[in-house]
């Protein structure tokens, strides 16, 4: 309800546009709205009015919940500064306030700043917060890594085949039938490790033929290192 007269019952009116915890008593300034005070929504023919007005807005400010009024005549008639002037001009200065379920009196304007303040209230504890946990964390020992899990040789015959079926399929042009098959043989002749270094070389060195690389490739390991035939007796 708008206050014309101070009611006693409360039952009916709106909950308050505030909640109850909302301090801003550590809040100095106070956001003027410039454009309500100028373009009339206060009073300002009588400076006793806005004077009156204005503080009230500031007591508001450090209320709790902030930017509410006390409904009763001698604490406003107080904290206005009106004091006996106050039956004079309270209709006046509590134009726009209204009365809410706690009892106490919210003027919008006063109640958006509040709203606005509090937010950024809120958002600054909760960078705080973070920040804080943040450098105890820094500040905590690091705990150690778990062992690495054993490693696994990798099937010598799977690497021969992942590493050399598909190019050698691209560089020879011959079939997957055909390269899986040569790959088998030259497994067979030196053994997948020595393959495996060989088809390694032969990508590096970007042999032109393949297959023939690799044939003279497997006869040269063969002839260093296989052992001597022996001798027939004469």
């Amino acid at each position: 309800m708008v206050i014309g007269m101070v009611e006693s019952s409360t039952a009916g009116l709106a909950p308050p546009p505030v909640p109850a915890d909302v301090d801003l008593r550590d809040f100095r300034f106070m956001p003027l709205d410039v454009l309500s005070i100028r373009d009339g929504r206060l009073p300002l023919g009588d400076p006793a009015i806005f004077r009156a007005t204005m503080l009230l807005w500031f007591v508001a400010w450090h209320q709790r919940p902030a930017g509410s009024l006390d409904n009763d005549d001698e604490w406003l008639a107080d904290h206005s500064g009106a004091h006996a002037d106050w039956p004079r001009i309270r209709d006046a200065v509590l134009a726009g306030f209204v009365e809410h379920a706690d009892g106490r009196l919210y003027h919008p304007i006063v109640t958006e700043k509040v709203l606005d303040a509090w937010g950024r209230k809120r958002a600054k504890q909760r960078l705080k917060a973070a920040d804080r946990e943040r450098k105890a964390e820094s500040r905590e020992p690091a705990s150690q890594p778990p062992p690495p899990e054993p490693e696994t040789s990798p099937d010598t015959a799977s690497i021969v085949f992942r590493q050399g079926l598909g190019w050698l399929q691209q560089a020879s042009d011959r079939s997957a039938k055909h390269c899986r098959s040569l790959l088998g043989k030259w497994r067979g002749s030196v053994g997948d490790e020595a393959l495996i270094a060989l088809l390694g070389r032969a990508q590096r060195e970007g042999a032109i033929d393949p297959v023939g690389w690799i044939e003279k490739a497997i006869a040269a390991h063969k002839a260093h290192h296989d052992p001597p035939q022996p001798q027939g007796w004469n």
